[in-house]
């Protein structure tokens, strides 16, 4: 069967491949020059700027999209666990930094803000905010 997807971003890709996979013949249309979506790159006078997000937050789930293709993702690429995970900078040059661990994280936020560490830990254990492992 003849597929076509729109969009080369990463939802568009992952289906793309996955059909793929399954035998469907795919054709994949994207309405810029490059793919990856907001997780693209553009390239403008000699510089490189992430097209969107600089975070990747979920690896598993592209390691599923691999893995349901019958592909190693690890023959393909590997991760490197951070302890600083990123740095958030705001206009009057403060900062607040986001760790693998959600303990240092709150103590950063207190650090910056009129915020105690404590209150939002529990605003976020309701939410089953966890840093992903890999």
């Amino acid at each position: 069967m003849k597929v076509v997807v729109l969009g080369a971003g990463i939802g568009g890709l992952s289906i793309a491949c996955r059909l793929s996979s399954l035998g469907h013949d795919v054709i994949l249309i994207e309405k810029n020059n490059y793919t990856g979506g907001k997780a693209g790159v553009v390239k403008f006078n000699g510089y490189t700027f992430d097209a969107g997000p600089s975070l990747f937050t979920y690896p598993e789930w592209l390691d599923d999209v691999f893995v349901s293709c019958n592909k190693n993702p690890r023959d393909y690429y590997t991760y490197k666990k951070l302890d600083l995970v990123t740095r958030y900078f705001f206009n009057d040059k403060s900062y607040f930094d986001v760790f693998d661990d959600v303990n240092k994280t709150a103590k950063s936020i207190e650090n910056v803000a009129n915020f105690s560490s404590s209150k939002f830990i529990k605003l976020i254990k309701p939410l089953g905010i966890s840093v992903p492992t890999f």
